[in-house]
């Protein structure tokens, strides 16, 4: 949220930035001076549509078992991974112009994504 923009340049930068940026140098350019308030919010999730052709070799598999729970199929529509993020950035300059004090906060929460949510990890095949 305080990244303005990223420059990158490519080869021949050591003329410098010194000997150890002759393959390149990547610059986060940071906002100067912001003066607001800014609140950013994303949510995403993962939808899946369990309907791999393994599926078939899990169930004749669980139909002939002694222990068919060994060999359970997930549900058929996945929903996971759901992840939100809130990052609020305040900044104020000082009234003669010299000063500017800037505060970031961020939050970020992302739930797993199990392997047994999916059918193709249902059980290994050798």
């Amino acid at each position: 949220a305080l990244i303005e923009r990223v420059d990158v340049l490519t080869g021949g930068a050591s003329a410098v930035y010194g000997a150890d940026a002759v393959g390149g140098v990547v610059n986060f350019i940071m906002a100067k001076n912001f003066e607001g308030v800014r609140l950013d919010a994303q949510y995403g999730l993962y939808q899946h549509d369990n309907g791999n052709a393994i599926a078939d070799v899990v169930r004749a598999r669980a139909a002939t078992a002694a222990s068919p729970e060994f060999f359970q199929l997930p549900k058929d529509n996945v929903r996971d991974g759901e992840m939100s993020q809130v990052t609020l950035v305040i900044g104020v300059n000082s009234p003669d112009g010299k000063g500017n004090v800037t505060a970031y906060a961020g939050y970020r929460h992302v739930e797993p994504i199990l392997q047994g949510n999916r059918d193709f990890s249902s059980c290994t095949l050798n």
